[in-house]
């Protein structure tokens, strides 16, 4: 028995002694792995920061890559106009010619099929093509000869159909216009061991227009850390014709990485749908371009213009602000597009809907101003309606009768201009008795960028109890240099909204946009020139100022992943 009892304890010290060095090694990996995860952070942060350090390149060979000349290395392709960019037809034929070349030779890591922005949709972006053995992903470095430009790091997304076939197919996105850019690939097995590293050079064209290379940075006084990611920004000096229309991308430093080109009016969202990004392009034309850049579909708003903002329903159709054609009034209308038929078909008529709203107002033509809208759920919509100072919740958008369910805003403005019911109330707390009588807080003053808010607070959060938030710019109120940030907590059963959050930020009358984005607060001021992130408490933690003669529509940061890198 003693035997037995010897045997079984020091069966439970190994058994330990085991379970201990295997806690060890998992905790060392746990470690590693977290170690990993925030180098990678910093790396991608696009900043010149503690603990990351610009590339050194002075011992590798570089192989040079031209763009024209006898040395042309590069595949190119010309387009006559922004317009045959977007044309299906045009760039199936590019993507057919590329396959053709990958056929014909054995392209490798130090012969790699490379083409400049082949698909015309994406400045200073190259396709790369090339085949490896026992390589998982490919890392890659933007790096430049100029201590003011950080090195630009991120993995590539390389098509999934490729997955499996030892071929990688990506765009390399990132360089920097007018300069020479020199790429540094990592080729990296499933442990993250580089297998194969190779510096290229290219110097892309410069940038066309008026548009600034750099920005001007600013830190400010937060100290929590800023997101990763790249500002879109929308309507970028639209009104300026020496600018190029297009959606500019700058990085946390300022630094100009690329471009969309647009063939004129203000874009002022992207919809991330089947793989693809879609965006307006011109005032009634929609594109899905795929992560290569190639545009697989155009959506033609029929017997409609002037888009607006627009949202996906989550059924296969995007709700998208309009003017009809050859009416007298402007961004009234509520429009769908199908995206398997392409079919425009129309939902809501805000004519119609407030009438006598529209009779009493001074200007007839931007009577309303819609300039956002939010997919609600059960085929409803919320619209904020600048010109009145109103957001409207908006049911059976689908039906033959659309209904206004609610409306939140100043109720004494709102009577006079002609509507009295469905008026939320502000909530009062029944405990604070010092403003059971006194109005708790402004309502907003033509307000812009609506969302859904994303960023979890202290109360419940459902279909009928929800954040929302937006750029409050103030305008319409006399005497006022100052716009917020606004966050409503809306509770329709109860038929109220409550001020859950504010802060000062940089006035702007018309062209501006708020985001929550990796748990910041992106805030776009077009009168102020500047893009800031705040934390949640509205402490500024970096700004960049822009130089443009007329404004920015709208900035939203996005960290493309699972688009153009992973």
């Amino acid at each position: 028995m003693k035997k037995i009892l010897k045997i079984f304890a020091i069966t439970n010290v190994l058994i330990l002694a085991l379970v201990a060095v295997a806690g060890f090694f998992l905790y060392q990996n746990y470690n590693k792995g977290k170690k990993e995860t925030k180098k990678v952070a910093l790396e991608e942060l696009d900043m010149q920061v503690y603990g990351v350090t610009k590339e050194d390149i002075s011992e590798d060979v570089i192989y040079p890559l031209y763009l024209s000349g006898a040395e042309k290395n590069v595949e190119t392709y010309a387009y006559d106009s922004t317009n045959d960019i977007y044309n299906v037809k045009t760039s199936k034929h590019v993507k057919a010619d590329l396959e053709e070349k990958k056929k014909k030779t054995k392209y490798t890591i130090d012969n790699c099929l490379w083409a400049y922005n082949p698909f015309g949709t994406h400045d200073f972006s190259l396709y790369l093509y090339l085949k490896a053995t026992d390589v998982t992903s490919l890392r890659y470095t933007v790096h430049v000869e100029d201590e003011n430009i950080p090195d630009f790091t991120r993995t590539a997304n390389v098509d999934a159909s490729l997955i499996g076939t030892k071929e990688i197919e990506c765009l390399i996105a990132g360089l920097v216009p007018g300069v020479q850019n020199y790429i540094i690939l990592k080729l990296e097995n499933d442990s993250g061991k580089i297998i194969k590293r190779i510096v290229y050079s290219l110097t892309p064209p410069k940038t066309k227009g008026e548009v600034q290379n750099q920005l001007i940075l600013t830190d400010g006084p937060s100290l929590t850390e800023r997101s990763n990611g790249l500002y879109m920004f929308f309507g970028h000096d639209a009104e300026n014709k020496k600018m190029r229309p297009a959606i500019y991308l700058f990085d946390n430093s300022g630094i100009l990485r690329g471009s969309i080109p647009i063939v004129k009016g203000e874009t002022c969202q992207v919809l991330f749908l089947n793989g693809c990004m879609l965006y307006n392009y011109s005032g009634t034309n929609f594109a899905s371009v795929s992560p290569l850049g190639q545009v697989v579909k155009i959506y033609q708003l029929s017997g409609y213009r002037s888009v607006n903002d627009y949202v996906y329903d989550g059924f296969g159709n995007i709700v998208t602000i309009a003017t009809k054609k050859g009416a007298s009034s402007i961004e009234d209308q509520l429009v769908s597009i199908n995206l398997e038929t392409g079919k425009t078909a129309h939902l809501v008529d805000m004519r119609s809907l407030l009438k006598k709203v529209k009779k009493k107002s001074t200007d007839s033509s931007d009577w309303i101003g819609l300039n956002s809208v939010v997919w609600a759920g059960s085929d409803s919509v919320l619209v904020s309606a600048r010109e009145l100072s109103g957001i409207l919740k908006i049911r059976n958008i689908s039906s033959v009768n659309p209904t206004i369910e609610y409306i939140i805003g100043d109720a004494s403005l709102w009577k006079k201009q002609g509507k009295t019911k469905g008026l939320l109330t502000k909530y009062v707390d029944p405990n604070n008795t010092t403003t059971l009588n006194t109005d708790p807080f402004l309502s907003q003053y033509g307000q812009s960028s609506l969302a859904l808010s994303t960023i979890d607070e202290q109360y419940p959060s459902n279909e009928t109890q929800y954040y929302l938030t937006m750029f409050d710019n103030n305008y319409k109120k006399k005497k006022t240099d100052t716009s917020y940030y606004y966050k409503y907590y809306v509770d329709e059963t109860a038929g109220t909204y409550d001020l859950a959050k504010t802060f000062k930020i940089p006035y702007s009358t018309y062209e501006s946009s708020v985001q929550e984005y990796a748990g910041n607060i992106i805030v776009n001021s077009g009168t102020d020139c500047s893009v800031g992130e705040y934390d949640t408490e509205g402490g500024l933690i970096s700004q960049l100022k822009y130089n443009v003669e007329t404004y920015t529509y709208r900035v939203m940061k996005f960290d493309f992943k699972n688009f153009w890198f992973s």
